[in-house]
């Protein structure tokens, strides 16, 4: 018999304690969509997570830490579902969440992507920093969100809630949809964690296809479950992926001009960690940035394939970027609401 609703397979990676993990499952078993399966990838070989395994939960069991990116796809390659939705191990969801964001990305079968409303497990009427309302991102590869402007964290008071096109959707939790999902290749295993679904979604934006963000679908995030006591390796993670995504998506020519002053505001970036005091910070940059240069070759290759495959040009795939610098106007003249920069667009 022909399922009513689509299937969709709920893929958590996870590393760390199994306690909030416990929780995202038990939020999942409680939603109201019909036709899911939740399978858990389990990164932590010194967890034991068979506990939740049951008729909904399917386990993998990693012999080591592959990182989130490939245990996504590993989640992804194991699923044959039509939709495959992605949710950190330390999230709740609301019960009609799921429902909410297949119900819109059944309506346009471009739509590579759906984001939920991302809110803060500590303060349920404060976005989270991560995701929040839908993402974007400056041109030179400094994401921002609705709801979220760097530091900037702002209250959820409904200024957001329309269904809009978004430029990325926060790996925290995103629905997929699993034939263009494996067109693109998945997530780039290389990049272990962090800006792994900004690559991911930009690489999908250069393919035709959508992402949105859908304010009836709800979730809470803890944050950091995983990253909290490698506050270094984040930093680094962060500084240098953020530069392979602007290597591996812009074109060749468009990246000859980019790149050169992205690696000038970065070490802007780096020269004011040390003026803060924050010497780890700045080291992770020089790290990230000599790293990215002994890779060259990798980063090259890469390129070329994405470039390849190209649809559409920079100039269309940045329609959904912000133009201006979102680092002046916030620092220097307070413009801290995503409202402001939505001008940019």
């Amino acid at each position: 018999m022909k399922a009513l609703t689509p299937r969709v397979d709920v893929i958590i990676p996870h590393y760390g304690p199994i306690d909030n993990l416990r929780l995202a499952v038990e939020s999942v078993l409680k939603s109201n969509y019909n036709n899911f399966s939740i399978i858990i990838v389990n990164d932590d070989p010194t967890i034991n997570v068979s506990e939740l395994e049951s008729a909904k939960v399917r386990i993998i069991n990693n012999k080591v830490n592959l990182g989130f990116a490939e245990s996504c796809n590993i989640g992804f390659y194991n699923s044959n579902a039509c939709y495959a939705f992605l949710l950190n191990n330390d999230a709740t969801v609301s019960k009609n969440c799921i429902n909410e964001l297949v119900k819109i990305a059944e309506r346009d079968k471009s739509i590579f992507s759906a984001q939920p409303k991302i809110m803060s497990m500590f303060d349920k009427q404060k976005f989270y920093y991560a995701g929040a309302a839908g993402g974007f991102i400056y041109i030179y590869g400094y994401p921002l969100c609705r709801g979220r402007v760097f530091d900037t964290i702002e209250k959820d008071v409904g200024q957001y809630d329309d269904i809009i096109e978004t430029f990325w959707s926060c790996g925290a939790a995103m629905l997929l949809r699993s034939e263009l999902l494996q067109r693109t290749g998945g997530f780039d295993k290389d990049f272990f964690a962090y800006g792994e679904e900004i690559d991911l979604c930009w690489r999908a934006r250069i393919l035709g296809y959508k992402h949105v963000f859908v304010p009836k679908a709800k979730i809470y995030h803890l944050g950091e479950a995983s990253f909290k006591k490698f506050r270094f390796k984040k930093y680094y993670l962060l500084h240098r992926n953020h530069l392979n995504i602007l290597l591996k998506n812009y074109s060749t020519l468009t990246l000859f001009k980019i790149f050169p002053i992205k690696l000038l505001l970065e070490f802007l970036s780096c020269y004011k960690f040390l003026v803060d005091g924050n010497f780890a910070r700045a080291l992770s940059v020089v790290i990230a940035v000599c790293s990215v240069f002994i890779n060259l070759p990798s980063s090259i290759n890469k390129h070329k394939s994405v470039q390849d495959r190209r649809v559409l040009s920079d100039k269309q795939v940045m329609d959904k970027m912000v133009k201006q610098s979102v680092s002046i106007y916030y620092h220097l003249f307070n413009k801290n609401s995503f409202e402001y920069y939505a001008q940019f667009l």
